[in-house]
């Protein structure tokens, strides 16, 4: 394998600098927590973007698109196509809501909920395994802090939009 010599690299590749940089450690995390969420999946064709819409629905019953965009964090035309997606496979329908005749509501159909129900056992068997390294106290505490670095994000998000 032909790799440059040591001089030439940028000191910011380096796996221990990498390995202190946050959003490198949570990509990793996600990516193989992800990994092992797509193998559950498999058998049913799902996405794991089309399984977090479901997983959101599952948890608030309907939700508009906005509030699935908010709730996942992911972009508007991303969360439309998965409806689409999700409604075309009869696990997902949409409806005017009877409060605002403008806002589409979105829930899981029957067809959705035993899709969704027969896998949540399998998503929290992978998360329960990879979490249990940590104690119950430690991680009550990452989720704090998780918790905490995420409402700094948007705080950090929405501020770049009101200077905008």
């Amino acid at each position: 394998m032909n790799q440059p010599p040591p001089s030439s690299r940028s000191p910011l590749a380096t796996p221990a600098q990498a390995e202190g940089y946050l959003p490198h450690a949570l990509s990793r995390l996600m990516n193989g927590l992800n990994a092992r969420l797509m193998k559950a999946l498999r058998p049913t064709d799902l996405t794991i973007q089309q399984f977090r819409v479901m997983q959101f629905l599952r948890w608030v019953d309907v939700a508009s698109i906005s509030e699935i965009c908010k709730g996942t964090v992911i972009e508007q035309s991303v969360v439309s196509r998965i409806v689409d997606q999700l409604q075309q496979r009869g696990f997902a329908s949409r409806s005017r809501s009877a409060a605002s005749g403008r806002v589409v509501e979105v829930r899981l159909t029957a067809v959705g909920v035993a899709v969704y129900d027969a896998l949540d056992p399998q998503a929290r068997r992978i998360v329960e395994v990879t979490a249990s390294v940590l104690e119950p106290a430690e991680q009550r505490q990452l989720h704090a802090l998780l918790g905490r670095l995420f409402e700094q994000v948007q705080k950090l998000e929405q501020e770049d939009g009101d200077q905008a």
